[in-house]
């Protein structure tokens, strides 16, 4: 189905049929289960991370291939170019949790937590549409703590989806230091050449 990234930023809860369920909590964090293979062609307007709990996520363009699958993470870059696809395992249904990182989002922790201070430096940003994640245990903190609201069907408060934002981003930085200019491209100059960045543009 294409276009469901569009979809689901239009509507907070979406149930389309049986064979999907996708609760999106205020933009940002997305619980999803899915029982047959479902499509986003070019709709990718954000990045993020998100835990596979079952079933197969694949993103693609016409070079790359990545796909995570259960038990695993990968962070989604923002690429217009890119194809999404959530499949089912056999009769095992696609479920997730996906942790979404707007520009707003990003430019706030930026300016609370990096502003300045010394960055990594000539460090080129991730051009794929997607990376792999290993396992850490700041990671599987993370998607663990969500995992009641998922199996529950409980929204987080406001303050949990806050902390959890905080907590992705936290995470992949301390990942790969590419995670810098590529999430924080509003100021790339600044942070490939090392400066001391004391002004948010």
């Amino acid at each position: 189905m294409s276009e469901i990234i569009l979809v689901l930023l239009q509507h907070k809860y979406l149930s389309m049929t049986d064979s999907i369920n996708i609760r999106n909590c205020e933009d940002r964090i997305y619980f999803s289960e899915i029982t047959h293979d479902m499509f986003c062609d070019h709709r990718i307007p954000t990045r993020g991370v998100m835990m596979v709990r079952s079933g197969i996520l694949t993103i693609e363009t016409e070079d790359e291939h990545i796909e995570a699958h259960s038990g695993e993470y990968i962070f989604w870059n923002r690429n217009c170019k890119s194809r999404m696809k959530k499949s089912s395992d056999g009769d095992i249904p696609f479920r997730s949790i996906a942790i979404s990182l707007d520009s707003n989002t990003l430019r706030s922790f930026f300016s609370e937590n990096l502003s300045n201070k010394r960055l990594p430096v000539k460090i080129m940003p991730i051009y794929s549409p997607a990376v792999p994640l290993p396992h850490n245990i700041k990671l599987d903190s993370l998607f663990m703590s969500l995992m009641p609201y998922a199996d529950q069907g409980i929204d987080p408060d406001r303050e949990t989806i806050n902390a959890a934002l905080q907590s992705a981003i936290q995470c992949l930085l301390s990942i790969d230091d590419r995670m810098y200019p590529t999430l924080f491209d509003f100021h790339e100059t600044s942070l490939l050449s090392g400066e001391i960045v004391s002004d948010i543009v």
